[in-house]
């Protein structure tokens, strides 16, 4: 597992109901343009819904189609492309956030995912590599087809559905048995030892 930094399991959420947040480089891999897509979608029943995408803008060709379909759908008062931002932002918008949302293509283990469980933010993430072992669908979040648009507005909606309270416990509760730093350094370390019998 990937270690979160401690300051992220002293965050107390307190959720605007209809915020949700991605957390990543916007890339094609990162599937921001078809989360874009799913937006319009949620929008038809909640009208202010938005989403805030924070991440590298350093692909230029890309950024600019998702902000054309920003325009297209007419989303402008709905979705913020708010940049790359320090970790103290970052904790500071997790505080707020009802949702993150990483609809990525292609993923391992995503650090913004264990973050965000850190902070008690439920999560609607792709059912793809190692991102099902992180999400308790149902509890902590929901798994979705990250190449079809209507299956990531469905994971949205269900989300938001979710009970605050106890999306955020049960979150901080995984987070913290597996994502703590010194719980990452124990197993690292055990992993060393179980290949060293085998060396011996």
């Amino acid at each position: 597992e990937n270690p979160v930094n401690e300051d992220y399991f002293a965050i107390e959420p307190k959720p605007k109901e209809h915020e949700l947040l991605f957390a990543g480089v916007v890339s094609p891999r990162k599937n921001v343009e078809r989360l874009i897509q799913a937006l319009a979608l949620v929008r038809e029943r909640i009208p202010n819904i938005s989403l805030r995408i924070a991440g590298s803008l350093d692909n230029q060709a890309y950024v600019k189609r998702c902000k054309e379909q920003v325009e297209v759908l007419g989303l402008q008062d709905n979705v913020e492309f708010v940049g790359s931002i320090s970790l103290h932002e970052m904790q500071a918008r997790l505080k707020v956030t009802k949702l993150m949302v990483l609809c990525s293509l292609q993923e391992t283990a995503p650090l913004s995912i264990a973050e965000a469980m850190a902070a008690g933010v439920p999560v609607i993430a792709s059912n793809i590599c190692g991102i099902p072992h992180m999400v308790e669908v149902g509890v902590t979040g929901y798994l979705v087809d990250p190449t079809e648009i209507d299956d990531i507005a469905h994971g949205i909606l269900e989300g938001l559905e979710l009970d605050s309270y106890k999306a955020a416990e049960r979150s901080k509760e995984l987070a913290r048995g597996r994502f703590a730093a010194n719980v990452v350094a124990e197993n690292t370390v055990d992993v060393y030892k179980n290949i060293l019998k085998y060396i011996e």
